[in-house]
């Protein structure tokens, strides 16, 4: 066993990372913020990074749907796969 606890525990412990996913109304838009990092597009969808403790998620939500037409959104934590995987790089590289 390489941690033990909760998911939100295990999660704190690698990242406060929260992830912005924005379905665009117009899908071609390049959509950007210089406080959020795109990690990922799927056709209208933008996935985007951002740490709540330097831009909460609804000054970023404010921004985002000022700028940019949007049909759908929500927010996420990362998935439970890339918290592992960076416990395991954590072990490796000690």
């Amino acid at each position: 066993i390489l941690r033990e606890g909760t998911r939100d525990a295990l999660r704190a412990e690698v990242t406060t990372e929260r992830r912005l996913i924005v379905d665009l109304a117009n899908g071609g838009e390049d959509l950007a913020d210089p406080d959020a990092t795109v990690v990922e597009r799927e056709g209208a969808r933008v996935h985007l990074r951002f740490d709540p403790a330097v831009t909460p998620a609804a000054e970023l939500i404010g921004r985002i749907t000022a700028r940019y037409p949007v049909r759908d959104l929500f927010v996420v934590s990362p998935p439970i796969e890339e918290i592992i995987a960076r416990f395991y790089e954590g072990e490796a590289n000690a």
